[in-house]
């Protein structure tokens, strides 16, 4: 959400903010389009032995089952946008099969092996609920 980028405003292109903001009217917030967060740095080693990757995200609705979240990488280190001027290409997506609670609240886990990349999603508070989502690569 906008709210969550205050202190991250000044790193985006001019004017980018103003022309990619849109309004949820559902949950009452701003969000920018073509923002992300990072699940990985460039350069830096991920190592099959360290603790899994964590994110919290929203759903949209409590009855919301199904999220789709897009993957890029990009040949800069700290990109602040998924545009094709920041260096940045999809390479592939994640279909999250939510957890059945109303809970808005998600986690999203990433944990890598070494020949795959497992992530999954639950409630926050109720990692028992655990759900394994697939990745679907171009």
């Amino acid at each position: 959400s906008l709210v969550s980028l205050q202190n991250y405003l000044h790193l985006f292109p001019a004017n980018y903010i103003e022309k990619n903001i849109y309004r949820d009217t559902e949950l009452c917030q701003d969000y920018v389009r073509q923002c992300f967060c990072v699940f990985g740095v460039k350069n830096k080693a991920i190592s099959i032995d360290d603790k899994p990757i964590r994110k919290a995200v929203y759903k949209m609705t409590k009855d919301q089952r199904k999220m789709m979240i897009e993957i890029f990488c990009s040949n800069k280190v700290k990109p602040m946008t998924t545009t094709k001027a920041d260096g940045c290409v999809a390479i592939g997506k994640l279909v999250i099969d939510l957890p059945d609670t109303e809970e808005y609240k998600v986690w999203i886990e990433f944990e890598y092996s070494d020949t795959m990349l497992m992530v999954h999603a639950y409630p926050n508070g109720r990692r028992d609920l655990k759900k394994e989502s697939i990745v679907q690569y171009r």
